[in-house]
């Protein structure tokens, strides 16, 4: 993430004057000091998002058992598949602590309370069930939220580029606020009821200590209770003509 986020950085600083508009009233301060950010955030989200998708399909049909745990069995159909949600989830996890830093290194330019509480939680997630080897198929459409994420990052910079007027944004906007409801509610609330359903098997089958699973069942209703906040903070946007461009980065 650092050699992403140093290449991005020299790029925004070479370019910042000949992308932003002239006539911006922020000038290219804020696309030269953060705009590296925004790349990673971008490249992070359409990595483990569009592995989030590759592991649903994978997993949709397999046994409950491997849907919750990554199967050990070398011969198994799913142990591949698993490995795979592991490698995904290490991803996800280094790029929230990375991200972490930078948001408190800017804070709070880059995100605020919400984006630390998001992060922090399901940094704790991503521990517990790496750590568990617990939940491929959980953490596969909860990482698919991330999907929604690269049309956040190409609206701050329309906005930062000075084009927060133009069509291109409006179709930008519209994208963005298609697929967050979609992942971060639809699909959101639906893998929530599944793991509601599947929790009694979780526990018969000793997956994770209870302490542990209550928990995740925290963390998860967490992140529920911010997507409805920042789903709420999207109509508002789309509704009441706020186009000023403070939206935080993150709704993830």
């Amino acid at each position: 993430w650092e050699a992403i986020y140093r290449l991005a950085q020299l790029i925004c600083h070479v370019t910042a004057h000949s992308v932003v508009q002239a006539n911006h009233k922020k000038g290219p301060t804020a696309f030269r000091n953060n705009g590296s950010t925004y790349v990673c955030a971008f490249v992070h989200a359409v990595i483990t998002g569009g592995r989030g998708l590759w592991h649903i399909w994978e997993l949709l049909d397999a046994p409950l058992v491997d849907k919750l745990r990554v199967n050990p069995d070398p011969a198994s159909a799913y142990h591949q598949t698993g490995i795979e949600t592991e490698l995904t989830n290490l991803l996800f996890f280094s790029w929230l602590l990375y991200d972490t830093v930078h948001v408190l290194s800017w804070y709070p330019v880059l995100g605020g309370l919400d984006t630390l509480a998001h992060h922090l939680c399901f940094m704790l997630g991503s521990f517990i069930t790496g750590s568990y080897r617990a939940l491929p198929f959980q953490f596969s459409w909860l990482i698919t939220g991330e999907c929604s994420s690269p049309f956040l990052n190409l609206r701050w910079f329309l906005i930062n580029t000075g084009n927060g007027g133009s069509a291109l944004m409006q179709v930008v906007n519209l994208a963005f606020g298609l697929t967050f409801f979609v992942v971060r509610v639809l699909l959101y609330t639906l893998g929530l009821a599944h793991m509601a359903a599947v929790t009694p098997t979780i526990v018969s089958l000793g997956i994770l200590p209870l302490p542990i699973l209550g928990v995740i069942g925290l963390i998860l209703a967490a992140g529920y209770s911010l997507n409805l906040m920042w789903a709420a903070k999207i109509w508002h946007m789309a509704f009441g003509a706020n186009q000023s461009g403070n939206a935080e980065k993150h709704a993830q």
